[in-house]
């Protein structure tokens, strides 16, 4: 949360300061991710353009499915809004949500008989089939009466959700590069908790008519949980590049042949196998976060906890395919 606008801000209440400082809900969202089962490790803190940046929750499971381990990250934020404040979603457009996927970091992943292992099959899964929207603004009613939009609300919250996957998709390359037995894989989730009441528009509105568009009590309905599709921010993919090619020059020294390739370890009998920079960062960049789960407070224990529930089976799902092919 931002809190430098509340600093300059006063409420008539002690109660409405400290909700605004978000600090209940962020204590109530930690209670309800260890609920449902995660392991809640706090706020998660990076670096970025050498400054300290903080992510409300990280949360994690880690799961095993035979040869294989499923790793799963939750990175959490929390944006407190008064009940009156509004988060308004068009639909995504159809090549935005096509595009859209879970961030899965499984390009190294290697069997002891050498067969590459993915998730492929999941990566566009909407496990609870929720709204996937694009266009957000935030509406709400000023002091005086009047309403008033604020278009970077959502936006700012997006990217506070979707930048710690990136540093942390550094960070689980260097396990990756050096294939850590078990081989996991990792799953991101990026999360914004909100107060804020989520709507979006109707399936059925198919007017073109501004008027229509915007007609909050006709054309909008009120939601649960949206997941807000786009195409990845470019600031998302430089910094994922940053921590890419952090992770390879601390590990450069160890691994790097006499051809500029980076060796990467492997189990007996397959050898190491010796790829170039370029596929690394390619590989990785896969997983750079192209949506964001947003959840109304109220509805999180049972959005979340459903939402996991769905992709763990799906999981399950996906390694009997694998393994019933041939020998791992």
């Amino acid at each position: 949360m931002n809190t430098r606008k509340a600093k300059e801000e006063s409420f008539p209440t002690k109660s409405g300061a400290l909700l605004r400082s978000s600090k209940p809900l962020e204590y109530a969202v930690g209670q309800v991710l260890e609920e449902i089962g995660l392991t809640a490790n706090g706020p998660y803190w990076y670096e970025r353009d050498g400054k300290a940046c903080e992510t409300d929750h990280l949360a994690s499971s880690f799961e095993v499915q035979d040869y294989f381990s499923v790793r799963h990250h939750v990175f959490v934020e929390c944006e407190y809004r008064e009940s009156s404040k509004e988060w308004v979603f068009f639909g995504a457009t159809r090549n935005v949500m096509e595009r859209s996927e879970i961030s899965i970091l499984d390009g190294f992943v290697r069997t002891k008989s050498g067969r590459p292992f993915s998730l492929l099959g999941l990566r566009h899964e909407n496990p609870l089939e929720l709204p996937r929207v694009g266009p957000s603004t935030e509406v709400f009613k000023d002091q005086k009466g009047g309403w008033q939009f604020n278009p970077q609300s959502v936006d700012n919250a997006i990217r506070q959700a979707i930048l710690p996957v990136c540093n942390h998709l550094g960070a689980a390359l260097r396990k990756s590069l050096m294939m850590h037995d078990p081989a996991v894989v990792d799953l991101y989730h990026p999360i914004i908790v909100t107060t804020a009441g989520l709507y979006v528009l109707r399936d059925e509105v198919a007017s073109k008519s501004l008027d229509d568009l915007a007609d909050l009590t006709k054309s909008f309905r009120r939601v649960p949980a949206v997941l807000s599709c786009f195409n990845s921010p470019e600031y998302a993919v430089s910094f994922l590049n940053e921590r890419v090619s952090s992770a390879l020059s601390e590990v450069k020294p160890d691994i790097e042949t006499a051809e500029g390739k980076l060796m990467l370890s492997g189990f007996p009998p397959q050898p190491p196998r010796a790829l170039r920079a370029q596929d690394i960062h390619r590989l990785v960049l896969e997983a750079v976060p192209s949506r964001v789960l947003v959840i109304g407070f109220e509805s999180l224990q049972a959005t979340l906890s459903g939402y996991l529930d769905i992709l763990r089976k799906r999981i399950r799902e996906e390694f009997r395919r694998f393994t019933a092919v041939g020998a791992l």
